[in-house]
């Protein structure tokens, strides 16, 4: 009784209930006491869970960044794969976590492991609008010409998404505004398509293509016309797009 006493402070007397049932709870949680005891329970340090996520993985995705670094210096591995091919790097890069992403980079995580739809990290902080995880992942040497299965670049999804600061960022390392992917789809059209006026202008600007075509024939003003993007329309009327 007086050893249990004496831990309690550390990770809770060993009769005292767990507050979550499994130590991907606790980690997601942040509960050190919890984990610490699972762990002693004989819990795996890289547990997976019908998804195959990892307690590190969860604590990654919950932004515990001292819970992160825990179960890494325990060992727990920073390049452990779920069921999707999502590894804890994809997770702190989508969810915004740069300083997540700083360590695990430091710790040897993979800046160019893809997802099962083979996105890189990159692609998920252009998506996501994620600017200084892009910066950070593109000063370590992240790929900045891969594509993903359909052959998109990293501009065209940051522009069909709209996110203008991460474009202008590609812009400026050289991204080419009239890439093509596979279908012939170019930065300019998935911005005009979703209605991405300020995006579309800063690609004009650039001097985007307002009469390219896909592989379909499709172009930026027949993509906005069909959406219904009635100030893309007439922008890209007055910039030369012919009907």
């Amino acid at each position: 009784m007086f050893m249990c006493l004496l831990m309690v402070f550390a990770i809770g007397c060993s009769q005292q209930p767990l507050a979550y049932e499994t130590i991907h709870e606790a980690a997601f949680h942040g509960n050190f006491a919890d984990v610490e005891r699972h762990l002693q329970k004989g819990a795996a340090l890289d547990a997976r869970d019908k998804n195959g996520m990892t307690p590190l993985m969860l604590a990654t995705e919950a932004g515990k960044q001292n819970m992160v670094e825990f179960l890494v210096d325990k060992g727990a591995d920073v390049n452990a794969r779920n069921n999707d091919d999502i590894t804890p790097l994809w997770m702190a890069t989508s969810e915004g976590h740069l300083d997540i992403v700083k360590f695990l980079v430091d710790k040897g995580a993979d800046m160019n492991a893809r997802d099962k739809n083979g996105l890189t990290l990159l692609m998920i902080a252009a998506g996501r609008g994620h600017l200084e995880i892009a910066k950070f992942l593109v000063d370590k040497g992240a790929d900045m010409n891969a594509r993903d299965k359909n052959g998109l670049t990293l501009l065209m999804i940051a522009a069909g998404q709209g996110h203008l600061e991460i474009a202008k960022f590609l812009v400026d390392k050289g991204a080419d505004v009239n890439e093509k992917s596979e279908l012939g789809l170019t930065p300019l059209m998935g911005a005009a398509f979703k209605g991405h006026l300020v995006m579309v202008k800063y690609l004009v600007d650039k001097s985007a293509d307002v009469n390219a075509s896909d592989k379909g024939g499709l172009t930026p003003l027949m993509g906005a016309a069909y959406n219904g993007r009635q100030d893309v329309v007439e922008f890209l009327k007055q910039h030369g797009a012919k009907e």
